[in-house]
């Protein structure tokens, strides 16, 4: 074949047009084989991964364990302190990553959406832990991570249709935010 027919690269290398076929018939459209590379936007990265993660240290510090706490009547299955701050630094990374990812798509498709329920979820991640340890209500803080639930799915779909991999990254979160209900749970009918 030709180099000049469209879609195929010049002998000089430069970029050609190539047709497109859209169903209502042939049009011709300007597009190129090769995209223009664009740089991943290392300071976005930082900036979502930064802001997620002010979100958990503030949760974090509105919910301090306490005497009261430590005292609930839990179950064998209870993650030790350590490990739930370890999870949940590691899993807000994933989500800050996940949102960066969706984010950069902002110029390909629609994302307002998206990012509407990334912070829903986001907001709702941030709120159950203080209604659980600092106001003592596991009732309130079941019912935030029910809504949590939720809002994480919803996000999850919501993530799938811009990029599959910002949905998969949610997915952790989704687990380990099940586990938490299920603890809140055993925690609440335990001790009334």
């Amino acid at each position: 074949m030709p180099s000049w027919l469209p879609g195929r690269p010049s002998a000089t290398g430069a970029e050609v047009p190539i047709w497109t076929r859209p169903e209502a018939g042939y049009v011709s459209r300007v597009t190129t084989r090769r995209a223009k590379a664009t740089a991943p936007g290392r300071g976005a990265v930082l900036a979502w991964l930064v802001g997620v993660e002010a979100v958990g240290a503030i949760s974090a510090m509105l919910a301090r364990r306490g005497a009261w706490f430590d005292a609930l009547r839990k179950p064998a299955w209870t993650a030790p302190g350590w490990l739930f701050e370890s999870a949940q630094t590691l899993f807000l990374a994933f989500l800050a990553i996940a949102a960066w990812t969706v984010w950069h798509e902002r110029t390909r498709v629609p994302v307002r959406l998206s990012l509407l329920w990334f912070g829903i979820m986001l907001a709702l991640s941030a709120l159950w832990a203080p209604l659980l340890q600092g106001l003592r209500r596991p009732d309130l803080a079941m019912l935030c991570l029910s809504a949590l639930w939720v809002a994480i799915v919803m996000t999850m779909v919501s993530f799938h249709r811009v990029r599959a991999v910002a949905s998969w990254l949610l997915l952790p979160w989704l687990l380990w935010i099940t586990y938490a209900a299920a603890l809140v749970l055993a925690i609440w009918v335990r001790n009334g």
